[in-house]
């Protein structure tokens, strides 16, 4: 069985707590956006459906500040353009504002 694994760069972004979390300002975190993806056929992304599942069963799902759905038919949805604006090439992944003004991307990981 595969479980959710945080990416090691956002552990260390907020710190040895397992929370994600933006809502009580952890770590300096402003904002967390989670972008998952609908592909090309009109499907949910597989992968992005079990962080999903991963991050509600964990009671995180309530830390992500913003979902954004990158639809691979239309280049102008809100995911495809973060993305773009990110370089970022593959979903699901995490957009992390910190209070710097420090904007990084994280890649989710199944392990």
């Amino acid at each position: 069985m595969n479980r959710f694994v945080m990416p090691s760069s956002l552990r260390r972004a907020v710190g040895a707590s397992v929370r994600w979390a933006s809502v009580s300002g952890l770590g300096g975190i402003e904002k967390i956006t989670f972008v998952k993806k609908i592909k090309a056929d009109g499907t949910p992304c597989k992968k992005c459906g079990e962080v999903v599942e991963r991050l509600e069963k964990a009671d995180q799902m309530k830390m992500i500040d913003e979902v954004l759905v990158a639809d691979e038919r239309d280049d102008a949805s809100s995911g495809m353009v973060l993305a773009a604006k990110h370089d970022v090439s593959r979903a699901p992944f995490f957009v992390v504002e910190n209070t710097g003004g420090k904007v990084t991307t994280h890649m989710a990981q199944n392990k």
